[in-house]
C-alpha cells in the first residue's frame, strides 16, 4: 500500500512535473504546514521562465529563504511580492535583486530585508521601489548622484534632514512630477539662512509653489525674483509673502496669484475690490460670514465647488430667485463632511433633487431625512445614497425606492440595511461582486435561486461565520457542470469539506486541485474522495476497488 500510495503521490518530473509528492507540495503550500503560503500555480510559475518565473528550482528558491542556507531570511511570498510590480513589488528578478544586494555586483550592500524596509512606509521607509531608489541615486537616470545613506540622512531630521520622504524629495526636484526643477543641493541652500536661503523649510517652500496646495502656482526661481528688487521683486521676504497667504498668520487664506485672480475680471474674477471682497465675508457688514477661502472654493469647480459666481450663489438662497430659501452658511455645512454635510457639492445636491436632472425627485429635507436613523433614515449619506444608485459609481442601478423596499422585511425585503447590502456587492468590501438584483434572483426558488436568504449566503461565504471562504459566483460555478463546475449541490460539496461529516476537511479552494485548466491534479471530486478515504477511513473500499 505505501508503495502504491507513493506512486499515485508523486508527480514525474519527465512530464514537467517537481518530482515532490502531492504531500509534499501540499505542505509546501500550506502556511499551517510550515509551508509559503503559494499555491501549486504560482509555485510553478515562479520556477518556469515561460511563465513570467525565475528559472530557479523549488530547491533553489528555498534556500534563498532560508538564512541557514545562505538565504535572505525572506519567505517565497515577500521574495514574489517584491518581484512582481502588480503586488506593489519592484520589478526586479531575483538575480537582479541579488546584485542590487551585492557591493561587489556593483549593489548598495544593503541586504533585501533593509531595503524591503528602506521601501515600505509602515517601517519606516520611504514609500518608493528599488526601481526608483536606484534612479533616485544614479545622475545617469535623473538622480541627484547621492547614496541611499546620505538621501535617509536628508529624510531624517534627527540626522539634520528636513523630515520629508525620499518620493517628496524626488518629485521636488523634478519638474516632470510638478517639481522645481532645482537639484537636493541647491534646495538645501535655499533653505538655509547660513548658505544665503530663506530660513523655511523645503515643506513650506513646496507648499508654497503648489497651487493645489493654496501655493501661488510660482516655482522658486521666480519666487525669488518675486523678493528681489533687483529683479523687479517686492522687497518682501518669502516669510512675509508665506504670511499674507496663510490664515493661521493673520494672512487671507489665498494665494497672490488666486487673489489678483479673484478681483480681475479679465482673469475670471468678479471684478470686486479686496474691500468689497471682504464686506462680503463680514456678517457685521451684511456679508455672508463665510472666509474668502471659502467663496473661493465654493466658486470654483476645479476645487470641489460649484461653479457658479457670487451672484449665483446669492440668488441660490433667495427663493424671490428661485433660491432654497437656505443661507450659504446652511448650504456649505450641508456639503460639508465635517460640518455634518453630505459631502455632495451643490450642483449634485440640485441635480439630486430634480427627476429632470437625473434626480430623486426627493426634497433637500426628504434626503435628509432619508439619512438620519433618529428619522428612521438608513444613516447613510447622500454621498453614498448616490453612489449606490448609479452603476457608473459602482451603484446597484435601483432607485432609493426599491433599494427601501429591499431592506424592510414589512415590504418584502431582507432585513439587512444598506451598508449590509453594499457590502455584499462589493468585492472589495468582501461582497459576493453581484449585483442587489441577481442576488435577490439567487435567493429566489421562483427564479432559478437557491431559496436561502441573504443572510444564509453571506455566512456560506465567510470563513469567519464557519464559511467557505469562496464567493456566491464560484459556488454557482463549482456546482454547475456547465460552468466546468462538479455537477454536485452546496450541500453536497458542503459536506465534502467538512471532516465532521465524513468529508475531506478540505475547503472548495483545495478541491479546485482537480481542473487541470487551473493548473491542477485533473484528478475528479470522485477519485479525489477515494484518494482520501484510503488513507483517512480505512473501513472504505481502496484504490481500484468499486
Amino acid at each position: 500500500m505505501g508503495e502504491k500510495w507513493g506512486k499515485m503521490c508523486r508527480t514525474v518530473p519527465s512530464l514537467g512535473g517537481t518530482g515532490l509528492s502531492l504531500v509534499s507540495l501540499y505542505n509546501f503550500c500550506q502556511t499551517s504546514l510550515g509551508g509559503t503560503g503559494l499555491s501549486l500555480v504560482s509555485l510553478n510559475n515562479f520556477c518556469q521562465t515561460s511563465l513570467g518565473g525565475t528559472g530557479l528550482s523549488l530547491v533553489s528558491l528555498n534556500n534563498f529563504c532560508q538564512p541557514y542556507s545562505g538565504g535572505t531570511g525572506l519567505s517565497l511570498v515577500s521574495l514574489y511580492n517584491f518581484c512582481q510590480t502588480s503586488l506593489g513589488g519592484t520589478g526586479l528578478s531575483l538575480v537582479s535583486l541579488n546584485n542590487f544586494c551585492q557591493p561587489s555586483l556593483g549593489g548598495t550592500g544593503l541586504s533585501l530585508v533593509s531595503l524591503k524596509n528602506f521601501c515600505q512606509p509602515y517601517l519606516g521607509g520611504t514609500g518608493l521601489s528599488l526601481v526608483s531608489l536606484y534612479n533616485s541615486c544614479q545622475p545617469s537616470l535623473g538622480g541627484p548622484g547621492l547614496s541611499l545613506v546620505s538621501l535617509n540622512n536628508f529624510c531624517e531630521p534627527s540626522l539634520g534632514g528636513t523630515g520629508l520622504s525620499l518620493a517628496s524629495l524626488y518629485n521636488f526636484c523634478q519638474p516632470s512630477l510638478v517639481g522645481t526643477g532645482l537639484s537636493l543641493v541647491s534646495l538645501n541652500n535655499f533653505c538655509q539662512p547660513s548658505l544665503g536661503g530663506t530660513g523655511l523649510s523645503l515643506a513650506s517652500l513646496y507648499n508654497f509653489c503648489q497651487p493645489s496646495l493654496i501655493g501661488t502656482g510660482l516655482s522658486l526661481v521666480s519666487l525669488n525674483n518675486f523678493c528681489e528688487p533687483s529683479l523687479g521683486g517686492t522687497g518682501l521676504s518669502l516669510a512675509s509673502l508665506y504670511n499674507f497667504c496663510q490664515p493661521s498668520l493673520e494672512g487671507t487664506g489665498l494665494s497672490l496669484v488666486s487673489l489678483n485672480n479673484f478681483c480681475q475680471t479679465s482673469l475670471g474674477g468678479t471684478g470686486l475690490s479686496l474691500v468689497s471682497l471682504n464686506n462680503f465675508c463680514q456678517t457685521s457688514l451684511v456679508g455672508t460670514g463665510l472666509s474668502l477661502v471659502s467663496l473661493y472654493n465654493f466658486c470654483q469647480t476645479s476645487l470641489g465647488g460649484t461653479g457658479l459666481s457670487l451672484v449665483s450663489l446669492n440668488n441660490f438662497c433667495q427663493p424671490s430667485w428661485g433660491g432654497t430659501g437656505l443661507s450659504l452658511v446652511s448650504l456649505y455645512n450641508f456639503c460639508q463632511p465635517s460640518l455634518g454635510g453630505t459631502g455632495l457639492t451643490l450642483v449634485s445636491l440640485y441635480n439630486f433633487c430634480q427627476p429632470s436632472l437625473i434626480g430623486t425627485g426627493l426634497s433637500l429635507v426628504s434626503l435628509n431625512n432619508f439619512c438620519q436613523p433618529s428619522l428612521g433614515g438608513t444613516g447613510l449619506s447622500l454621498a453614498s445614497l448616490y453612489n449606490f444608485c448609479q452603476p457608473s459609481l459602482g451603484g446597484t442601478g435601483l432607485s432609493l425606492v426599491s433599494l427601501d423596499n429591499f431592506c424592510q422585511p414589512s415590504l418584502g425585503g431582507t432585513g439587512l440595511n444598506l451598508v449590509s447590502l453594499g457590502n455584499f456587492c462589493q468585492p472589495y468590501l468582501v461582497g459576493t461582486s453581484l449585483s442587489l438584483v441577481s442576488l435577490s434572483n439567487f435567493c429566489h426558488p421562483s427564479l432559478g435561486g437557491t431559496g436561502l436568504s441573504l443572510v444564509s449566503l453571506y455566512n456560506f461565504c465567510q470563513p469567519s461565520m464557519g464559511g467557505t471562504g469562496l464567493s456566491l459566483v464560484s459556488f454557482d460555478n463549482f456546482c454547475q457542470p456547465y460552468f466546468g463546475g462538479t455537477g454536485l449541490s452546496l450541500a453536497s460539496l458542503g459536506n465534502f469539506c467538512q471532516p465532521s461529516l465524513i468529508g475531506t476537511g478540505f475547503s472548495l479552494a483545495s478541491l479546485n486541485f482537480c481542473q487541470p485548466y487551473l493548473g491542477c491534479t485533473g484528478l475528479s471530486l470522485v477519485s479525489l474522495d477515494n484518494f482520501f478515504s484510503a488513507v483517512f477511513n480505512r473501513h472504505r473500499p481502496q484504490f481500484g476497488q468499486s
